[in-house]
């Protein structure tokens, strides 16, 4: 018995999780964009503590009515791997044209062995990479899925026993790291690189769970709803609060710690409708997407067109345009018929995951 999430839709949710991962391209592309969102990484925070909030919804009730970790981690695996692997193998794909063409430091061994790790969300020891500033070499942000499967696997593991006590003290201890990390980097920006990595354990330990206790908390207290415009405004002053010194780390562990788990309390009691609506769904639906396919995107943008400027609102508005149109591609004909192969896996359960269920 799998048990079923109650059908209740958090649109504005699906809404301002499309608007963080175009956000998070600007992290990406230096532009002037960039400057005016200089917390721009705290998106991945609320990626996190959303991550946190919709799987308590969705997976929560099968998990207490006998769902077992391994259907869950496979449900997992249907949800996030067919456009995690195309994106993957497009970057070992630019790796292994650059090896054969003897460009210097990428030789075809360090892509084989960069794409069997990656290829099983497991990040490449810095001696083997193809890359020797990060350990997702072909798509950077796959570092974030990495800390994002780590703690869906503690969450099936502790779900039945983690009371709403328990989450507060593993919350008090994860906020303590977190403030460490911030503090440590000068920034809540890392997880990305052979150097921050261990920092993304701390993000995504507090983020998460602290989604998981806003949702279990909405059965008692739920916070005033917010409008669409005022949710995202919230969330772009949040990224664009330009602190400097010790107030960047001060802020971003602020934002992270109270911030972002506010604003996903407000805006899951939001009732979205019209073409407000529509524009939120579609939103929700293509932000998995463009945030895995993005890297790639402009690894192969920058090899293809060498002598276009790699800085600018032009070079941001086309790796953003030709991102979209990938997403677009590979959802009407790769991914559905994708994730109905990985179905062959064992034990069964229907994904239905989203913002929305």
């Amino acid at each position: 018995m799998t048990g079923t999430a109650p059908r209740e839709r958090f649109l504005l949710l699906d809404g301002l999780r499309g608007a963080a991962a175009l956000a998070v391209i600007t992290d990406h592309v230096p532009s002037a964009l960039s400057n005016l969102l200089p917390g721009r990484y705290l998106a991945v925070d609320f990626f996190f503590a959303l991550s946190g909030f919709i799987l308590a919804h969705v997976y929560g009730p099968r998990l207490a009515a006998g769902l077992t970790p391994a259907q869950f981690l496979r449900g997992r695996v249907i949800r996030l791997y067919p456009l995690y692997i195309a994106a993957t193998l497009a970057g070992a794909l630019l790796a292994a044209f650059k090896a054969v063409r003897g460009w210097p430091d990428i030789g075809l061994a360090h892509v084989a062995v960069s794409t069997l790790l990656n290829a099983v969300y497991l990040p490449v020891p810095q001696s083997l990479s193809v890359a020797n500033w990060g350990p997702f070499p072909f798509d950077g942000p796959a570092w974030s899925l990495f800390f994002e499967l780590a703690v869906n696997i503690v969450f099936a593991l502790i779900a039945l026993r983690l009371t709403t006590r328990v989450n507060a003290i593993l919350l008090a201890f994860a906020a303590g790291a977190l403030v460490f990390t911030a503090f440590t980097f000068g920034k809540l920006d890392g997880g990305f690189a052979y150097e921050n990595f261990w920092a993304g354990l701390p993000r995504v330990a507090y983020a998460f769970f602290a989604g998981v206790l806003v949702y279990r908390l909405r059965e008692t207290w739920r916070m005033p709803a917010l409008p669409p415009w005022a949710a995202l405004a919230l969330l772009f002053a949040i990224l664009a609060m330009p602190a400097g010194g010790i107030l960047r780390p001060a802020w971003d562990a602020f934002a992270a710690i109270a911030l972002m788990p506010l604003l996903i309390a407000c805006c899951a009691n939001s009732r979205v409708g019209g073409t407000a609506a529509r524009a939120c769904a579609t939103a929700g639906a293509l932000s998995y997407g463009f945030y895995v396919f993005q890297a790639v995107v402009i690894a192969w943008y920058d090899t293809l067109f060498a002598s276009a400027a790699r800085s600018g609102l032009v070079r941001t508005a086309a790796i953003a345009g030709i991102t979209l149109l990938v997403v677009i591609l590979a959802r009407a004909f790769y991914e559905a018929p994708a994730r109905r192969a990985l179905r062959f896996l064992p034990a069964r359960v229907v994904e239905t995951e989203g913002a929305s269920s």
